[in-house]
């Protein structure tokens, strides 16, 4: 409720402003402020320190919720940090395996989507 009336008495919310916001809540598991913060405006590849998206931030810290979500609102799967991680290599460095499947999953939707076309 507080990140909800927060949320709605800043009108101006743009990714700027809310790339910190996103970046802790996806980073700490948060879905229901993950999704308030996209419904807000707040871009999902948002880019945080050193280039990380909160797909990257959900993927390190094992959050399957929060990327599921970031994933179905549009975020990449194929980004990539400023040393050049991409969110699997992430996710498989740390091995969460819940989120390798997820991330896997969603390349291979994406690439059987690019080929039919």
């Amino acid at each position: 409720d507080t990140v909800k009336i927060l949320l709605e008495s800043t009108p101006n919310l743009s990714e700027e402003d809310g790339t910190e916001l996103i970046m802790l809540a996806a980073g700490f598991g948060y879905t229901a402020i993950v999704k308030n913060l996209l419904k807000h405006g707040v871009k999902t590849d948002a880019k945080g320190p050193k280039n990380r998206t909160p797909l990257m931030a959900a993927a390190a810290f094992n959050h399957p919720e929060v990327a599921r979500t970031l994933l179905a609102a549009g975020a990449n799967p194929r980004a990539k940090d400023e040393d050049g991680n991409s969110v699997l290599q992430v996710a498989e460095a740390k091995g969460h395996q819940e989120m390798v499947r997820i991330l896997k999953s969603k390349m291979q939707v994406k690439r059987k989507r690019k080929s039919k076309k």
